[in-house]
């Protein structure tokens, strides 16, 4: 049978991740997540091409043993680092008196010659953020409505070409065929900003090992892209030197011990394998390390134009979500109001899927809003295994996401 296949595959500093998505009753049904830890990654760049390769190639086989799928075309999601925005209006005069895939097409090309690019620089991702028909605004697929003059409104993301060749050269490498990249900030709107909570100005957070990446969204428009290089890492790293364990040991302290750091300060120590762990140190260094992460990030927001506007700001990623009361911390720096969302809201054991994940859906909402039909690809089903725990994953977010706002 013919259906409209995705793969997505997430870059970390700490994990590779890929998800894989298909076609069901008009919306997108997760067929697979995985993840292994990833190598030649800081930060979000790539420092070493051979190890993010290696990195890389193991997951895939992974995969493909698991599904019995040969992966091919795949979608990239990538820090926000060194990316900046670009919003455009393009217009196009309707040649049939309707619009078509053809013509938004043609709208978004138009505007794309028309950005101004750095040396260096090139073009990451374009998002539409809605249509103007003769007039009139519409955020839906449009395709088919009568009209004279399409005007598109679209952001533009701008990246490093140094860097992005690093990615092509690694998927290139590794067999694959890069079909986009996806900042996996913005995809993260499909799972925490969904039509009920998108209204007015909302900054979404991940903070994850390495980085914190930052995204400000205006009624479900994207008017700001960031990255602070500060993440989970750091605390790893702090812990380790404090307390002169080495980096495995503090990262197992923080594994199994983040989700009630402070209450561990009623014992002088504890154990994890054969490292004896001060609690108060323990407590003071991921304290302290968390608060300056929060400062950094919320000093990144104050310096745009849109601070004093933004009215909820949602904060997820293994960064620094987990630690217990880590909302009190982080409201003392931040006057917004604020949710937390660590993976137990999400029924998830981590976050290390959920850039993968959220990018196959954003994938798919583009597709089905920018062409005439889906564009299809052949797979046997009955050579497919389905990861039968992830089939209902977005729905879950999507109740999940009802539930608290």
């Amino acid at each position: 049978m013919n259906e409209l296949t995705l793969t997505a595959i997430d870059f970390g500093s700490k994990k590779i991740s890929i998800s894989l998505g298909r076609e069901n009753n008009d919306d997108i049904e997760i067929l697979g997540s995985y993840f292994k830890s990833s190598d030649g990654i800081n930060k979000g760049i790539i420092i070493d091409e051979e190890k993010c390769c290696q990195s890389l190639m193991r997951l895939v086989e992974e995969v493909e043993h698991k599904t019995l799928k040969k992966l091919r075309n795949v979608y990239v999601g990538i820090s926000s680092r060194n990316i900046r925005l670009s919003e455009v209006t393009s217009s196009v005069n309707l040649r049939e008196g309707k619009v078509r895939g053809v013509d938004v097409k043609r709208a978004i090309e138009k505007g794309k010659r028309n950005v101004i690019l750095g040396d260096g620089e090139e073009i990451v991702d374009t998002i539409v953020n809605f249509f103007n028909i003769d007039g009139n605004i519409f955020n839906e697929n449009i395709i088919g409505w009568r009209a004279n003059i399409l005007s598109v409104n679209f952001s533009i993301l701008i990246g490093s070409t140094e860097e992005l060749e690093k990615y092509k050269r690694v998927i290139n490498n590794c067999g694959l065929v890069l079909e986009g990249f996806v900042p996996n900030i913005l995809s993260g709107r499909k799972v925490f900003l969904n039509e009920k909570n998108s209204l007015g100005m909302k900054a979404l957070i991940d903070i994850g090992a390495g980085t914190s990446d930052i995204a400000i969204f205006n009624n479900g428009v994207l008017k700001y892209i960031s990255s602070v290089p500060l993440g989970g890492e750091n605390i790893t790293k702090d812990l380790s030197i404090c307390g002169n364990f080495t980096l495995s040991e503090a990262e197992n302290i923080k594994k199994i011990y983040s989700s009630t750091y402070e209450s561990l300060l009623q014992e002088e120590e504890v154990n994890v394998g054969s490292a004896v762990v001060p609690t108060k140190l323990f407590y003071e260094v991921t304290k302290a390390r968390i608060e300056e992460i929060v400062e950094y990030i919320n000093l990144e927001l104050k310096k745009t134009s849109f601070f004093e506007g933004i009215c909820s700001i949602i904060i997820y990623g293994d960064g620094i979500s987990c630690y217990e009361n880590v909302f009190t911390v982080i409201k003392e720096q931040m006057d917004k109001k604020i949710k937390v969302i660590n993976s137990r809201c999400l029924g998830m054991e981590d976050f290390s899927n959920i850039s993968s994940l959220s990018i196959i859906k954003e994938v798919y909402d583009r597709l089905k809003l920018l062409y005439d039909c889906p564009i299809k690809e052949e797979i046997e089903e009955d050579e497919f295994n389905v990861d039968k725990n992830n089939l209902g994953i977005m729905g879950k977010f999507r109740s999940f996401l009802d539930e608290i706002f």
